[in-house]
């Protein structure tokens, strides 16, 4: 068992709570909060990635700001360094991490991502600020995806009268025959070294697909995919994950959900990767206008929560430019929308 990178207290089981955040742009650009809570008050905060508007507007931070009272970050994971993903990094990282106390997690090859096709630009000042304050002697920067022999990240949550619950992040991607053959070639594009990986908890698994590769999920386990309550469907709906979606068919769980950004350049997502979802039994989430919508606002934000304590999804909350992909229509979400029955996930 990994050694946990920090411990935290809770009292009450019953009142415990996983808050997953799932954030997008209507161009481009997303974030995803991951919030460990008991009733209101805040234990674990866990960011991937990073988006901000032109004008400075982060909608993670504000979360982390009305909803949550400012908490420090506990992590932040960076998958790749393209401009969707990593706008508003230090912005976010100075306002919820002034001490620099938290972890700092990115791939192994992102030391070589001035060889990488098209990076963004800016992405090299990032980095340097992160060694700076994030010093590598000081084992609070991971460098992930080089050995799958490495065990999880892992925080921990103990009581005085309850269970001890581990909060384990198995990181699957990149590949080490991918990192090895690809560091330093001024050919790669970065999606090839993109991060993905599996927060766990209690029952509860999420699965982190970053812009994860076509070429890197031939090298994934088909373990990873039997059981995942939650899938941030990689890439934005691309069609450069391959058959990713049809590994999901071999999921345990009831009722999986699947949430996806959109990336208009491109066009994600795809209408034919969100119907292999939903034909896999996924129940899939939009971020964005809808097709043939124009955005009401900056950004849309699907906010999924579990209660810990049964392993169930408790409550799904969509803003505007949220919408549900039903294969053959779309339906917009409402503001809060509770499950009438929640079937513990199993």
């Amino acid at each position: 068992m990994a050694f946990p990178l920090k411990t935290v207290r809770y009292h009450d089981m019953h009142k415990l709570r996983l808050h997953v955040y799932v954030v997008g742009y209507p161009a481009e650009g997303e974030s995803i909060l991951v919030v460990v809570a008991e009733d209101t008050k805040p234990l674990l905060i866990i960011v991937t990635d990073c988006y901000e508007t032109a004008d400075g507007y982060n909608h993670v931070s504000e979360i982390l700001r009305t909803e949550w009272g400012s908490p420090s970050l506990d992590a932040f994971i960076w998958t790749h360094p393209h401009k969707d993903h990593s706008l508003g990094i230090l912005t976010l990282i100075d306002k919820h991490d002034k001490k620099h106390e938290g972890y700092v997690i990115s791939p192994t090859n992102m030391v070589g991502l001035q060889h990488y096709k098209g990076p963004w630009e800016e992405s090299s000042q990032i980095l340097r600020a992160l060694l700076k304050n994030y010093p590598i002697e000081s084992y609070q920067y991971y460098f992930r995806g080089l050995d799958p022999q490495v065990g999880p990240l892992q925080f921990r949550l103990t009581a005085a009268n309850g269970p001890v619950l581990n909060l384990d992040l198995y990181f699957v991607a990149p590949p080490p025959a991918l990192v090895a053959r690809y560091m330093g070639n001024k050919t790669c594009p970065a999606n090839k070294g993109s991060l993905a990986f599996l927060l766990s908890i209690n029952g509860i698994d999420v699965f982190m697909g970053g812009d994860l590769d076509e070429e890197c999920v031939r090298y994934i386990s088909n373990d990873v995919y039997r059981h995942v309550n939650l899938i941030k469907i990689p890439h934005h709906g691309s069609e450069h994950t391959g058959d990713i979606h049809k590994k999901f068919g071999l999921n345990s769980c009831d009722d999986p959900c699947a949430a996806t950004t959109v990336f208009s350049k491109c066009k994600d997502p795809k209408d034919k990767i969100l119907k292999g979802y939903v034909d896999g039994g996924c129940i899939v989430h939009c971020t964005g206008p809808a097709p043939g919508q124009a955005p009401q606002e900056v950004f849309g934000c699907l906010h999924y929560i579990y209660n810990l304590a049964s392993s169930t999804l408790e409550d799904l909350r969509g803003s505007a430019n949220t919408y549900q992909f039903l294969g053959d229509q779309v339906q917009p979400l409402p503001e809060s929308n509770t499950p009438t029955e929640s079937s513990t996930l199993t």
